[in-house]
């Protein structure tokens, strides 16, 4: 997965929906679900269309329910942005990290082996017979 660059370890999933009378389900998709701590989330909605406006209710780990407010019973289309924290917790807010040391010559040297021990031999490489043309 991709991270967005955030001041806390976040993960994001769009997608678009569709009310039906006024009404609709969104399921989270398996693999997404399955990184996230999803059971608190972030959703945000964008209607694509005239609606006397959208809200969250029933969320679940498994998804959500998007109503028209006011009763309203439309089939406006909407878009949805879901942020949700990662499920392993690495890193805090704005948590401060060391930049690993840069590594120069020395470091990519191979080890020194102990008196008396010879290094490996290089395995001998195999020479191909040349192919000639039977014509």
């Amino acid at each position: 997965m991709y991270c967005q660059e955030a001041p806390e370890p976040w993960f994001e999933d769009f997608g678009k929906g569709k009310l039906a009378n006024g009404k609709a389900t969104v399921t989270l998709e398996k693999d997404f679900a399955a990184v996230v701590k999803n059971d608190e989330y972030l959703v945000y909605l964008t209607p694509r269309g005239d609606s006397k406006g959208l809200y969250v209710t029933v969320q679940s780990a498994t998804g959500f329910e998007v109503l028209e407010q006011q009763g309203g019973s439309s089939a406006v289309e909407f878009a949805y942005r879901v942020v949700a924290r990662r499920r392993d917790a690495v890193g805090g807010r704005l948590e401060k990290i060391e930049r690993p040391k840069k590594l120069d010559a020395k470091d990519l040297e191979p080890p020194k082996l102990p008196e008396g021990v010879a290094p490996p031999e290089k395995p001998a490489t195999e020479s191909k017979p040349e192919r000639r043309d039977s014509r």
